[in-house]
């Protein structure tokens, strides 16, 4: 059986805010007794703050599912301190806290702003596709069809080269890959990657869940793809080639010189598909 989608940082929050509930009363007592204008100042201030989480916690199920994911990450990192948080990507605390307001205009959660993004980017190294991929725990005990059928994907029984076009091989069954499960919904396949080229970011080892694109549409210039070719199944970041038309250029991630550019044409491609996620190796 499936796990709650929503995160377990939502348990810890609702947790904080009893704690916190419990304290204020405690400086509350303190207050009779002192009668201490400056812990009546404290408290206001503790009053404030956790009115604005309770609002929040009492709209979480309503977020939209990137703000869940900057509010979970809020808590996780600085307790639900908003400010606290602001201050570590770079953003303002408005910016920050408006995000976990319904808009009283439009009667709709404002999206997470590109300021936001790119502080989270920054400081924790999470990309677009993050803001979209639900927190889902299974249970490997639990039968497969108990696993949504959006998070199942297969394991091609192929490795995305990281030097040089070798390694033909040629089209995989499904019957013939092992399903795995994702993080993310809707990948097409994964696949496993081999050798140092695309090092740091993709070892030798992971994983990458990909998505097929059409290249005759958009290809986004300098993301990561694997490609699907006469000469095997690479993995490479892809440049456009102004020079030589028809053509794209393939960067390796490692500057190591003996991983060098090379252009590939796009009539030899059989398919290219978008990484979406790597998945760290076991």
């Amino acid at each position: 059986m499936a796990l709650p989608l929503f995160s377990y940082h939502f348990y810890l929050a609702v947790s904080r805010f009893f704690v916190s509930f419990v304290y204020c009363l405690m400086l509350q007592t303190l207050l009779v007794f002192t009668n201490n204008k400056q812990t009546f100042s404290l408290q206001c201030l503790y009053l404030q703050t956790l009115t604005v989480m309770a609002r929040i916690l009492e709209h979480y199920e309503d977020l939209p599912l990137p703000n869940k994911k900057v509010y979970d990450l809020v808590q996780e990192h600085t307790g639900g301190s908003v400010k606290a948080f602001a201050e570590m990507i770079g953003v303002s605390q408005q910016v920050l806290d408006r995000i976990f307001k319904i808009d009283t205009r439009s009667g709709k959660f404002p999206s997470v702003s590109d300021k936001i993004k790119e502080g989270i980017q920054c400081r924790f190294g999470y990309d677009e596709s993050w803001y979209f991929s639900k927190n889902v725990e299974m249970d490997i005990q639990n039968n497969s069809n108990d696993i949504p059928s959006a998070y199942k994907t297969y394991l091609l029984p192929m490795s995305a080269m990281g030097g040089s076009l070798t390694g033909f091989t040629s089209s995989a069954m499904l019957k013939d890959c092992e399903a795995i499960i994702s993080p993310i919904e809707n990948v097409d396949f994964a696949i496993s990657i081999y050798g140092d080229s695309m090092a740091p970011e993709y070892p030798s080892g992971s994983r990458v869940l990909i998505k097929k694109i059409n290249p005759n549409i958009f290809i986004d210039w300098g993301k990561t793809y694997v490609l699907d070719t006469p000469n095997g199944v690479i993995i490479k970041e892809v440049h456009e080639c102004k020079d030589k038309p028809g053509y794209i250029r393939c960067h390796s991630i490692n500057p190591d010189p003996k991983f060098s550019d090379f252009d590939v044409s796009l009539s030899e491609v059989y398919g290219i598909y978008r990484v979406l996620m790597c998945l760290s190796a076991k």
